[in-house]
């Protein structure tokens, strides 16, 4: 078995080393690509709702970057998802979804979720008062 692997694997083949060399590449390219979408992603979950100048920008570049279609830049979202194999589309539909959850859920009237908050509250009582025991009438 050894003298077969050795005639197959010969350490001083260039074209196995430039291979190892191409894959371990392909590999750091990958990882850097997936931490910029990572860092997108988390921008512009981050500073959906942000109020400030500098979260409002943030967010502002995160969602031109991701809905850009007709960019010419080297590291397009579009590019980056053909990269690594990504539906560009399907990821944008989620953003969009993920968006239109956040922004609905943050912008209940303050006063609405104070009364939700107190009817869950008393809920609770009343499920809490169920479980306890009726007081005894007589001793």
């Amino acid at each position: 078995m050894k003298a077969s692997l050795s005639s197959i694997l010969e350490p001083t083949d260039d074209g196995i080393i430039e291979q190892l060399s191409r894959k371990s590449h392909r590999e750091a390219e990958e990882r850097l690509l997936y931490a910029m979408l990572e860092t997108a992603i988390e921008d512009y979950q981050k500073y959906v709702t942000a109020t400030n100048k500098k979260g409002r920008e943030f967010f502002e570049q995160a969602e031109a970057w991701f809905f850009e279609t007709d960019s010419g830049a080297e590291f397009s979202f579009d590019d980056l998802c053909d990269y690594l194999q990504l539906n560009a589309c399907y990821v944008r539909k989620g953003l969009l979804a993920w968006k239109a959850q956040k922004l609905s859920i943050s912008t209940i009237d303050p006063a609405h979720q104070e009364l939700t908050t107190r009817r869950a509250t008393n809920d609770r009582r009343i499920v809490d008062n169920l479980r306890q025991p009726p007081p005894a009438w007589r001793n």
